[in-house]
C-alpha cells in the first residue's frame, strides 16, 4: 500500500480458496488426523480464505492486522523458520510433516481458527527486539459451536476466541545453533457442548508451548543449514467438550544430508493426545509419521509420507491404520 497509495507500513492480503476433498481422517478412524488440511465439512468449498489489512507502526515494533485471516500461523506455530545470526545458518524447514498436530495443537481443535476455517478478527504484535515478541488476538469464535467460519459471514453473538503468546529466539554453542520457543494461553467464550448435547460448559481455557532447536550441523562453517533439528509441542485445556485435554508432540528433521541432494529433507514425528472421556471411550490416540521431501526441478518438490495409528480412537475397537500420502508442492 505504500507503493500504491502512499500509506507507509501498510499492506493488504487477499486469498481465495477452492477446496475439494474427502473425509480421509475419518476413514482412517483418526481423531488426531494424519492429514492436517482436513478439519470439518463441507469438504468441497469455494471461499474467501483471507482478506486483511496489516499496519506496521513505530519503526516496525508494533504490527496490527485486521480482517479475515489464519491465526494458526501467528500463534502456536512450530513450523515457522527459525532465524540465526548467519543467513546461511537458519532452520529453514523445522519440519514438513503432514499430520494435523503440526498445524494446530490438538488441545486447540475446534476453537482455533485455522486453514481452512479462517475467521474475522484482529492481531496485535509488539516486537521490542529481534529476539522477543508479544502477540494478542481476538477472533470470531463461532467455530466452537460447529459453524464453518471459512464460508459463513462473521457473527458477534458472545462466541469469541482470545489468544496471547510470547516467544523468543536464541543461538547456542560455538556454532551459533538457532532455536526458539513460544508460550501461550487462550480462552473461548460462549456455551459449548458435546456432539450429543449431553454435556455443556461455559467457555474453555488452555495453555500451550512449542519450541524448536537446531541440534547438529554437518559442516563446521556457516555454509548452509545442512543438519538435524528437533521440535516439541505441549498442550492442555480444562474443557469438558473439546476432543483433547492434553497433548505431547515431538519430531526430528534432517536437511541436505543426502549426497548431491542439497534441497531434500526427511523426518519423523510422534503425536500423542489424551482424549476427552466425555466424547471418546478410548483414553489416548498415538500417531507416528515419517516423510521424505525430494526436490524434482526448479520450484517443484514431491513428498511421500507414511502414517501409522496403532489404535484409532474415532470408534472403539478399530484396527490399526496405515496411510500412505503423496504430495506435489510448487512454491511460487
Amino acid at each position: 500500500m505504500e507503493q500504491v497509495a502512499g500509506i507507509r507500513g501498510a499492506s493488504v492480503g487477499v486469498d481465495f480458496l477452492q477446496f475439494n476433498s474427502q473425509a480421509t481422517n475419518t476413514d482412517a478412524g483418526s481423531v488426531l488426523g494424519y492429514i492436517g488440511m482436513l478439519t470439518s465439512e463441507p469438504y468441497n468449498r469455494s471461499e474467501l480464505l483471507e482478506l486483511w489489512w496489516r499496519q506496521e507502526l513505530f519503526d516496525k515494533h508494533l504490527i496490527v492486522r485486521l480482517g479475515k485471516s489464519n491465526p494458526a500461523i501467528d500463534f502456536q506455530d512450530v513450523v515457522r523458520p527459525v532465524a540465526g545470526p548467519h543467513k546461511s545458518r537458519e532452520i529453514s524447514t523445522v519440519t514438513s510433516l503432514l499430520y494435523g498436530p503440526i498445524f494446530v495443537i490438538p488441545t486447540l481443535y475446534g476453537v482455533l481458527p485455522s486453514f481452512y476455517e479462517t475467521a474475522v478478527g484482529g492481531t496485535v504484535t509488539w516486537i521490542p527486539s529481534e529476539e522477543i515478541y508479544f502477540s494478542y488476538g481476538l477472533y470470531d469464535g463461532n467455530k466452537a459451536r460447529g459453524v464453518s467460519t471459512g464460508v459463513v459471514p462473521p457473527e458477534f453473538n458472545g462466541y469469541y476466541f482470545h489468544i496471547a503468546e510470547t516467544g523468543m529466539n536464541w543461538v547456542v554453542g560455538p556454532e551459533d545453533k538457532p532455536g526458539f520457543f513460544s508460550f501461550g494461553g487462550w480462552r473461548q467464550t460462549g456455551r459449548l457442548s458435546t456432539d450429543d448435547d449431553l454435556i455443556e460448559e461455559d467457555g474453555a481455557e488452555g495453555l500451550y508451548f512449542v519450541g524448536s532447536q537446531l541440534l547438529w550441523y554437518r559442516d563446521p562453517e556457516p555454509i548452509d543449514d545442512a543438519g538435524i533439528s528437533g521440535y516439541v509441542q505441549l498442550g492442555w485445556n480444562n474443557s469438558e467438550t473439546l476432543p483433547f485435554n492434553y497433548y505431547v508432540g515431538a519430531g526430528l528433521t534432517a536437511r541436505a544430508l543426502i549426497p548431491r541432494r542439497p534441497k531434500d529433507s526427511f523426518g519423523v514425528g510422534v503425536a500423542w493426545g489424551w482424549l476427552n472421556p466425555n466424547e471418546y471411550d478410548q483414553a489416548t490416540e498415538l500417531l507416528v509419521q515419517g516423510y521424505y521431501q525430494a526436490h524434482v526441478r526448479g520450484p517443484i518438490y514431491t513428498e511421500s509420507a507414511v502414517s501409522y495409528i496403532p489404535e484409532p480412537a474415532e470408534e472403539s475397537g478399530l484396527r490399526p491404520a496405515w496411510a500412505l500420502t503423496q504430495q506435489i508442492i510448487v512454491p511460487f
